[in-house]
Protein backbone atom coordinates (compact mmCIF):
# COMPACT_ATOMS: atom_id res chain seq x y z
CA UNK A 1 0.00 0.00 0.00
CA UNK A 2 2.96 2.50 0.80
CA UNK A 3 4.70 1.76 -2.34
CA UNK A 4 1.33 2.11 -4.73
CA UNK A 5 1.34 5.81 -2.48
CA UNK A 6 4.94 6.33 -3.00
CA UNK A 7 4.29 5.92 -6.89
CA UNK A 8 1.42 7.78 -6.86
CA UNK A 9 2.73 10.75 -5.12
CA UNK A 10 5.60 10.19 -7.82
CA UNK A 11 2.89 10.37 -10.58
CA UNK A 12 1.55 13.38 -9.56
CA UNK A 13 4.74 15.45 -8.71
CA UNK A 14 5.96 14.55 -12.61
CA UNK A 15 2.81 15.83 -14.46
CA UNK A 16 3.24 18.78 -12.03
CA UNK A 17 6.79 19.84 -12.51
CA UNK A 18 6.10 18.79 -16.30
CA UNK A 19 2.87 21.15 -16.70
CA UNK A 20 5.01 24.02 -15.07
CA UNK A 21 7.68 23.48 -17.99
CA UNK A 22 5.36 23.52 -20.45
CA UNK A 23 3.85 26.64 -18.82
CA UNK A 24 6.65 28.40 -18.07
CA UNK A 25 7.80 28.52 -21.62
CA UNK A 26 8.66 32.19 -23.13
CA UNK A 27 10.02 33.75 -26.43
CA UNK A 28 11.88 36.55 -27.06
CA UNK A 29 10.60 39.14 -29.62
CA UNK A 30 12.14 41.78 -31.40
CA UNK A 31 9.74 44.03 -33.73
CA UNK A 32 11.82 46.83 -35.70
CA UNK A 33 10.14 49.43 -37.96
CA UNK A 34 10.87 50.51 -41.56
CA UNK A 35 10.45 53.06 -43.06
CA UNK A 36 9.88 52.72 -46.74
CA UNK A 37 10.54 55.33 -49.56
CA UNK A 38 11.91 55.83 -53.04
CA UNK A 39 14.30 58.84 -51.96
CA UNK A 40 16.80 56.66 -53.60
CA UNK A 41 18.98 56.19 -49.98
CA UNK A 42 19.19 52.49 -49.91
CA UNK A 43 19.18 49.89 -47.34
CA UNK A 44 20.04 51.39 -43.84
CA UNK A 45 23.40 49.60 -42.77
CA UNK A 46 21.10 48.37 -39.79
CA UNK A 47 18.68 46.66 -41.56
CA UNK A 48 21.06 44.62 -44.07
CA UNK A 49 20.05 41.15 -42.80
CA UNK A 50 16.63 42.39 -44.25
CA UNK A 51 17.53 44.12 -47.16
CA UNK A 52 16.32 41.55 -50.26
CA UNK A 53 13.10 40.59 -48.24
CA UNK A 54 12.41 44.31 -48.17
CA UNK A 55 13.45 45.22 -51.82
CA UNK A 56 11.49 41.85 -52.70
CA UNK A 57 8.24 42.46 -50.87
CA UNK A 58 7.84 46.27 -50.82
CA UNK A 59 7.74 48.58 -54.28
CA UNK A 60 10.33 50.78 -52.45
CA UNK A 61 14.20 51.76 -53.27
CA UNK A 62 15.29 53.17 -49.80
CA UNK A 63 14.41 51.44 -46.07
CA UNK A 64 15.76 53.58 -43.20
CA UNK A 65 15.17 52.02 -39.60
CA UNK A 66 12.58 54.01 -37.94
CA UNK A 67 12.13 52.32 -34.20
CA UNK A 68 12.53 48.75 -32.49
CA UNK A 69 12.76 47.20 -29.38
CA UNK A 70 11.90 43.86 -27.45
CA UNK A 71 10.00 41.64 -25.04
CA UNK A 72 9.96 38.93 -23.83
CA UNK A 73 6.79 37.35 -23.59
CA UNK A 74 5.13 34.24 -22.00
CA UNK A 75 3.83 31.92 -23.86
CA UNK A 76 0.70 32.32 -23.41
CA UNK A 77 0.90 35.73 -22.63
CA UNK A 78 0.73 39.22 -23.78
CA UNK A 79 2.75 42.33 -23.85
CA UNK A 80 3.10 45.84 -24.82
CA UNK A 81 6.09 46.98 -26.51
CA UNK A 82 6.90 51.09 -27.26
CA UNK A 83 8.27 51.38 -30.64
CA UNK A 84 8.50 55.05 -30.56
CA UNK A 85 7.19 58.00 -32.21
CA UNK A 86 3.52 57.27 -30.89
CA UNK A 87 3.75 53.63 -31.87
CA UNK A 88 2.59 50.58 -29.73
CA UNK A 89 2.60 46.94 -30.70
CA UNK A 90 0.37 44.84 -28.53
CA UNK A 91 1.14 40.93 -28.32
CA UNK A 92 -0.60 38.06 -27.68
CA UNK A 93 1.63 35.55 -28.23
CA UNK A 94 0.39 31.55 -27.72
CA UNK A 95 2.32 28.06 -28.52
CA UNK A 96 1.21 26.86 -32.34
CA UNK A 97 2.06 23.84 -33.97
CA UNK A 98 6.17 22.43 -34.62
CA UNK A 99 7.43 24.91 -32.31
CA UNK A 100 5.96 28.51 -33.61
CA UNK A 101 4.46 31.08 -32.28
CA UNK A 102 1.05 32.55 -32.66
CA UNK A 103 1.37 36.25 -32.32
CA UNK A 104 -2.05 38.26 -32.69
CA UNK A 105 -0.54 41.62 -33.16
CA UNK A 106 -2.07 45.05 -32.60
CA UNK A 107 0.05 47.92 -34.13
CA UNK A 108 -1.63 51.70 -32.51
CA UNK A 109 -0.57 54.86 -32.94
CA UNK A 110 -2.40 56.80 -29.88
CA UNK A 111 -5.62 55.31 -29.94
CA UNK A 112 -6.00 54.45 -33.27
CA UNK A 113 -5.49 50.83 -34.12
CA UNK A 114 -3.57 50.94 -37.65
CA UNK A 115 -2.90 47.40 -37.99
CA UNK A 116 -4.48 44.37 -36.15
CA UNK A 117 -3.60 40.85 -37.52
CA UNK A 118 -2.75 37.24 -36.60
CA UNK A 119 0.84 35.73 -37.56
CA UNK A 120 2.08 32.10 -36.90
CA UNK A 121 6.14 32.66 -36.42
CA UNK A 122 9.06 30.51 -36.82
CA UNK A 123 11.83 31.36 -34.57
CA UNK A 124 14.54 33.04 -35.98
CA UNK A 125 12.77 33.81 -39.21
CA UNK A 126 11.55 37.59 -40.15
CA UNK A 127 7.69 38.38 -40.48
CA UNK A 128 7.60 41.14 -42.56
CA UNK A 129 4.31 42.76 -42.13
CA UNK A 130 3.26 45.89 -44.30
CA UNK A 131 1.97 49.27 -42.36
CA UNK A 132 0.09 52.40 -43.08
CA UNK A 133 1.31 54.91 -45.26
CA UNK A 134 3.15 57.88 -43.69
CA UNK A 135 3.88 61.35 -45.23
CA UNK A 136 7.51 60.15 -46.05
CA UNK A 137 6.66 57.06 -47.62
CA UNK A 138 4.98 53.41 -45.55
CA UNK A 139 6.02 52.07 -42.39
CA UNK A 140 7.05 48.03 -42.61
CA UNK A 141 7.16 45.98 -39.40
CA UNK A 142 9.76 43.23 -39.15
CA UNK A 143 8.94 40.68 -36.28
CA UNK A 144 11.69 38.12 -35.28
CA UNK A 145 11.00 35.76 -32.27
CA UNK A 146 14.15 33.68 -30.91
Amino acid sequence: MKLRLAVLFTFIISCLATTSAVNAESSQIQATVVLASSDGTGVDPQLKRFGANLKKLFRHDSFKLHGRSNTEISLPGTSTLTLGRGYQLKLDASPAKDGRIRLKAKWIQGSRVLIETTLVVSRNRPSLLGGPKVKQGELILILVAR
